[in-house]
């Protein structure tokens, strides 16, 4: 689930491509 540009749980950051949920 965690992109090679999104971190794992992305919490300062909003879900790009909705990784954080």
């Amino acid at each position: 689930m965690a992109d090679e540009n999104t971190p794992v749980m992305p919490e300062e950051v909003p879900a790009v491509e909705g990784v954080g949920m």
